[in-house]
């Protein structure tokens, strides 16, 4: 750190003593005027500028894991990434010989924001597990790094004379890079490579999942650097110039302490550079005007004055405003059912275009970790990948698949189009992730066995479909994940507007925005309410978006009127302060916290209410998550189709069959009919996932 402060100390003095060498305009201010001498003068004026790197990094590592997070490889060896690096430059050219360098030499600094992100891989062969037995596999780890850099880099250039024409200038510089560690994060794992059966000991083909900030870092990181640039006038009086430039810097530091790992980067770049103009000739004196009267102007009574506040009130004292909005993040538990039907359009076998289809070669990277903020809805549209990844993981798995038709109009009778829906399945499951054929059975029907009101046209689309069945109930059951859910505290934020007007306000609107984002828009004619009052609830629901846009930064908020006569006036844009509370910080303070769990049985038929096995296993499984000091909803939900009083019912009916099962005295039972959807119901599956029982779970787990 003493080398560093004392070349800073040198810079700083070179800049001061050319800066106090540059030549002002009121130093000649007396002197005759002459062009070519203002030009030569212009030329030793600084020049500053700004720039916009792309970087390629390439790192050199010798470990095997990060401080704290072990991973199961050899020593990692050289890893590349890329990024960006962008900032401001000033440049001096030396004058008077400054330390016996002549008027060829620059000398200046860059201050600029980087990127050094880069990915380390490594393979090596280790023992799986395939169908109970131990193979050799290949096996790959990976860092993904993302490293973001504040460097002050001061550097000396010198403008090779033999290449100078005219005003174009070539320079070559060496110089420092000084980087302090703005952020540090990184993204680990270790995969299966090949062969395309068997999981790890964890039952997975993938294990060491790990992310976040970089262990050790070190607060600052120094390199040195070598490059060339090319300076091109932009305009006649060249104090404007583009620069190309390419650059190549070698970090010394190690991003973490006591690691073996350096970095060197290249980067391909173009900068604008600026210096004062030289001086034109002066403009003549301006005539003396004699000394005018004073007038004052005449007053108007005119008036148009908009402001607005606001007030916040918690959920828990709704009569006490407090002095901000709160997101607190909280531990989610879902375990979201899957249906086994596929449907189809109408006289068609191929597979609609909603259902996600990836290629081969993408199989590998395919996890439900993809999937956890997913609903239950969004997820089901992954099934085909699902059901081909439950298949390579259960290897002695079968299943059958089922197509159906309508048994009117062209699909009448029509056990040709029942099979080729069934048949376009297998050929997914086949030829994308490679599940032997001899696992699939394909069979074919008119109408399902259990169909949905066949004289109804919404019956006709769920009756054509492809229903998958499995010798492993492991192939179909539910997903199982857990997720950060963000909730805010307030139940509403109150305006009070404040305007004045003397012609009467003909509209108004009062907009409320999330950096780019418009969150909430109110607007109006006439005269102004008293208060402008914002729900943050949906019922008895957080608003989901709301909370989104919440998560960091600040809320704004403008009040714009118009008056009778045109004129518009704004207010002052005021602001609303967001505080976050995290899982993280609860667990560290050791404060109270809340666990939420979010069940969705097994879907139910259409107007059926009768719990089968399945939903049994579920609602036992869900008892044994159950505390004592637990609160449990329990909601029936039901399809558009029927009378909506008859719905209700057998939404309610749902609702009880499911409370009996789990036997927990302290439980709110809901039926909910086609008022409150809990998915679109344009297409089959949006129906047969609101026949469903939902049953929700909130455990507060007590603090210090």
């Amino acid at each position: 750190m003493k080398i560093i402060s004392k070349i800073l100390l040198l810079f700083l003095c070179f800049t001061v003593r050319a800066y106090c060498n540059t030549p002002l305009y009121d130093d000649f201010a007396e002197e005759e005027f002459n062009l070519e001498e203002e030009i030569i003068k212009s030329e030793f004026n600084p020049r500053f500028g700004i720039f916009l790197n792309y970087g390629l990094n390439f790192h050199h590592t010798n470990f095997r894991q990060l401080p704290n997070y072990p991973i199961c490889c050899e020593p990692f060896g050289n890893g590349f990434g890329t990024g960006l690096n962008f900032g401001a430059s000033a440049l001096f050219r030396v004058k008077n010989n400054l330390l016996f360098l002549d008027e060829n030499w620059f000398y200046g600094a860059k201050l600029s924001f980087g990127n050094l992100n880069g990915k380390l891989e490594n393979e090596q062969k280790e023992p799986i597990t395939v169908a109970g037995n131990l193979t050799e596999a290949t096996t790959k780890g990976v860092i993904d790094v993302s490293l973001n850099n504040l460097i002050l880099s001061p550097f000396i250039s010198y403008s090779v004379p033999q290449l100078r024409h005219k005003n174009h200038n070539f320079y070559v510089s060496l110089g420092l890079n000084i980087g302090a560690t703005v952020n540090a994060n990184f993204a680990q794992h270790e995969e299966i490579i090949s062969p395309n059966v068997g999981t790890f000991e964890n039952g997975f083909r993938v294990r060491n999942i790990q992310s976040g900030d970089l262990p050790n870092t070190n607060s600052f990181l120094l390199a040195g650097n070598f490059g060339i640039s090319y300076e091109l006038p932009l305009n006649k009086n060249n104090n404007l110039r583009l620069v190309p430039e390419i650059t190549y810097s070698y970090w010394f530091s190690s991003p973490v302490k006591n690691l073996n790992w350096s970095i060197s980067q290249l980067t391909f770049g173009v900068g604008v550079r600026y210096n004062e103009p030289p001086k034109s000739e002066p403009p003549p004196a301006e005539p003396i005007l004699p000394d005018l009267p004073h007038l004052e102007l005449p007053k108007s009574d005119f008036t148009l004055f908009a402001d607005v506040h606001h007030k916040i009130f918690d959920a828990d004292s709704p009569t006490k405003p407090i002095q901000s909005i709160v997101v607190e993040d909280f531990t989610q538990t879902n375990l979201k059912p899957l249906l086994n039907f596929i449907f189809f359009d109408d006289n068609s076998a191929r597979i609609p275009a909603r259902y996600f289809r990836i290629p081969a070669d993408a199989t590998s990277a395919f996890h439900y970790n993809q999937l956890q903020r997913l609903n239950s809805l969004e997820t089901y549209y992954h099934i085909l990948n699902i059901i081909g990844f439950r298949l390579t993981q259960f290897p002695s798995a079968t299943i059958e698949l089922v197509g159906t038709n309508t048994n009117k109009g062209l699909e009448r009778n029509n056990i040709e189009l029942s099979q080729a829906r069934a048949e376009n399945v297998k050929r997914y499951l086949t030829e994308v992730w490679k599940i032997e054929p001899r696992r699939i059975k394909t069979t074919a029907r008119n109408l399902p066995k259990e169909p949905t009101k066949p004289t109804e046209e919404s019956g006709d689309e769920e009756n054509r479909r492809v229903e998958i069945y499995s010798s492993d109930s492991r192939i179909i059951e539910p997903i199982f994940s857990m997720d950060t859910v963000s909730v805010l505290r307030n139940k509403q934020i109150v305006f009070v507007p404040k305007v004045e007007s003397s012609f009467g306000i003909n509209n108004w609107k009062l907009e409320v925005s999330n950096s780019d984002t418009v969150l909430q828009t109110w607007s109006g004619s006439g005269d102004l309410p008293s208060e402008i009052i914002w729900e943050t609830t949906v019922g008895e629901t957080m608003n989901i978006d709301l909370v989104e846009n919440l998560r960091s930064g600040i809320l704004k908020y403008q009040l714009t009127v118009s008056d009778k006569v045109g004129t518009v006036q704004k207010s002052l844009t005021r602001n609303i302060s967001i505080d976050r509370i995290t899982v993280e910080s609860k667990r560290v303070d050791n404060s109270a916290d809340m666990e939420y769990e979010y069940y969705s049985l097994i879907l139910f038929q259409f107007a059926s209410r009768n719990l089968d096995a399945k939903h049994n296993s579920v609602i036992d499984f869900i008892r044994s998550r159950i505390s004592p000091n637990s609160t449990v909803i329990i909601s029936g939900y039901t399809d558009i189709i029927g009378n909506e009083e008859v719905n209700k019912r057998i939404a309610t009916e749902r609702a009880r069959a499911a409370a009996r099962r789990l036997g927990f005295a302290n439980v709110e039972i809901r039926g909910i009919g086609k008022d409150e959807l809990l998915y679109d119901n344009t297409f089959p599956e949006g129906r047969f996932y609101c026949r469903t029982v939902t049953i929700h779970i909130e455990t507060p787990i007590a603090g210090k």
